[in-house]
């Protein structure tokens, strides 16, 4: 399926945000993917040129597959009529109810500290913005002290006198 006209003005970060997103990728993760700031993905999403672009893309996307919700819900009938158990006729009918906006939506309240849990590797290190560096130190007990530094030979280690 051939996307380029939902890129039309995108610059590459934008292109990689919107791709990443009609592929199936969370809005975090596909800031991710783009290299942006994963916390404002989804005002990012909101702005008229991503915006717009998603909807290109979907267009796009149900005019080369033609599913479109008639068909779904055609699919989804025929699921909840052949169904075999309660149990598949539930969750037909379940997922009818959620592609016709016949519940209410859900509000969920999260409490959440971040304490940079995600941090396990050098690469993530390096990645993470200076006021999350220093939450790290803090959260580990350590104390910032701002210099450079040579590396030393380890001790025993014979050095050439015209290296050093």
């Amino acid at each position: 399926m051939d996307l380029t006209a939902a890129f039309d003005g995108l610059s590459d970060k934008d292109r990689i945000y919107v791709q990443s997103r009609l592929s199936g990728m969370s809005q975090v993760a596909s800031a991710l993917a783009a290299g942006l700031a994963p916390n404002h993905a989804s005002e990012f999403e909101k702005q008229p040129r991503i915006a717009e672009a998603l909807a290109k893309g979907r267009a796009i996307g149900i005019e080369a597959t033609g599913i479109t919700r008639e068909k779904i819900t055609e699919m989804l009938m025929d699921a909840y009529r052949t169904a075999e158990t309660a149990a598949e006729m539930i969750m037909a009918a379940r997922e009818l109810g959620r592609l016709h906006g016949v519940y209410a939506p859900q509000r969920v309240e999260m409490d959440h500290v971040h304490k940079l849990q995600h941090v396990k590797t050098e690469k993530d290190i390096r990645r993470l913005p200076t006021a999350d560096l220093m939450k790290l130190v803090s959260q580990r007990g350590g104390e910032v002290i701002d210099a450079e530094f040579v590396a030393l030979p380890a001790p025993g280690m014979i050095v050439n006198a015209k290296d050093g």
